[in-house]
């Protein structure tokens, strides 16, 4: 049985996430403070017991200067012993059907992108991730960079960032300072950057592990941004592996630094025809023939 909400579940479906999510217990507890949101919850229920869920979250899609509602599919979950069985398709069957109804686009970033096909979901770009051994990264004296506190105002920043794509989710005031606060719960490291007035020109999202970072979503305004935080990050790592947008090219600033395919953003448009007299294009070029590059590190 498919339900179309996670409401009198919740303590249910904490315990499911806390069994079967591979997270840390703040990250999990994090996300119910922050992220959960039952009316948006799909849940897959076999004799009264959770066997897979799926949340989505409403955004917008900025697309040639014009905005569109889109449906983002946030946590997609089933338990280990219940793969492969067809419960997933279900729910995400269910998730389009509803979607239809609603938004004119649905996207989801996957490091699994086989079990999104099969209900018109398809490639629109992809993650990179790449490798930076702090050998390459030249020591700054003065790298302007702090760490994040709630207080800061950093939706300017995202605006300015944000403004250089297209084809891109674009957070409110509200949805970005949600984002980061979830982030920030869930323990993840946050560091500022700044330019020489002491103005923000770019944040970091990151974690720590054994001398090596992983840097998950880059916002900046310019290289000096970047070469700040990497001269900081090199005092306390021996390795940085950086994602970003397909388009980005760290390679400018060290050359044939290596990089591999890491995530994959697929999109659906839930009314083609609606869909293809918005975009002026077919689903399969609409996000090809586009001006400017897209991004998709904050969902």
């Amino acid at each position: 049985m498919i339900v179309q909400t996670a409401l009198g579940r919740e303590k249910q479906l904490y315990r499911f996430l806390r069994r079967w999510w591979y997270a840390k217990d703040a990250e999990i507890d994090a996300w119910f403070t922050y992220k959960f949101d039952p009316k948006h919850m799909f849940l897959l229920l076999e004799d009264d017991q959770i066997v897979s869920c799926l949340q989505y979250a409403k955004r917008t899609l900025r697309y040639r200067g014009k905005n569109a509602t889109a449906s983002v599919i946030e946590l997609a979950l089933t338990a280990q012993d219940q793969r492969d069985q067809g419960y997933f398709k279900q729910l995400l069957s269910a998730f389009c059907a509803k979607a239809s109804c609603n938004d004119l686009v649905s996207l989801v970033k996957t490091m699994t992108p086989k079990i999104f096909r099969g209900e018109s979901l398809e490639p629109v770009a992809f993650i990179k991730e790449y490798t930076l051994p702090v050998s390459r990264i030249e020591e700054q004296r003065f790298a302007r960079t702090r760490k994040y506190r709630p207080a800061f105002d950093l939706y300017p920043l995202y605006q300015k960032f944000i403004r250089h794509f297209d084809g891109s989710i674009v957070l409110t005031r509200a949805q970005f300072e949600n984002e980061l606060a979830y982030l920030h719960a869930a323990r993840k490291k946050i560091d500022i950057m700044y330019d020489d007035h002491y103005e923000p020109n770019g944040l970091a999202i990151y974690t720590v592990h054994e001398h090596v970072i992983r840097i998950e979503c880059l916002i900046y305004l310019n290289s000096d941004a970047l070469e700040s935080l990497f001269s900081n990050l090199s005092l306390i790592s021996d390795k940085i592996y950086v994602r970003t947008s397909e388009h980005e090219r760290l390679e400018k600033l060290y050359p044939n630094l290596k990089w591999r395919k890491k995530e994959t953003v697929l999109a659906r448009a839930n009314n083609p025809k609606l869909f293809a007299t918005f975009s002026q294009a077919e689903q399969n070029q609409a996000f090809k023939d586009l001006d400017r590059p897209m991004w998709f590190g904050l969902l």
